[in-house]
C-alpha cells in the first residue's frame, strides 16, 4: 500500500510510525510549512509545485492509495479541487 502525508512538521514523524507498523506500506510525505501555506491560502503558490523525494505531487497522489491530509481547513477544497479525480483517497482531513 502506497501511503501520502501531506502536513506540518508532524507529517515526517507519522509517516516513519505509519511504516514501523505496516509490513507492505511505503509511505511518502509533504511537509508543508507555514509560509507554504500562507502562498497557497494566497494563490501565489500552486500546489503542483509540492513535491518529495524528487516526485512531483500529481504523481504521489496518483500512485497512493491512501492520502492524510492535514492541514487548515482552507487548503483543503485546494487539494479536492485540483486532484477531483483522487480526491477519494483523501481519508483524513484534519487539524493536527
Amino acid at each position: 500500500m502506497n501511503v501520502l502525508i501531506i502536513g506540518n512538521c508532524q507529517a515526517e514523524s507519522i509517516a516513519k510510525l505509519i511504516e514501523c507498523i505496516g509490513v507492505d506500506v511505503v509511505v511518502s510525505h509533504i511537509q508543508l510549512l507555514p509560509v507554504t501555506m500562507a502562498r497557497l491560502r494566497t494563490g501565489e503558490l500552486d500546489i503542483s509545485v509540492l513535491n518529495a523525494a524528487d516526485l512531483d505531487i500529481s504523481t504521489l497522489i496518483s500512485e497512493s492509495d491512501l492520502i492524510l491530509l492535514q492541514s487548515g481547513a482552507e487548503i483543503i477544497p485546494l487539494f479536492e479541487q485540483k486532484f477531483t479525480k483522487d480526491s477519494h483517497k483523501i481519508k483524513l482531513q484534519a487539524i493536527w
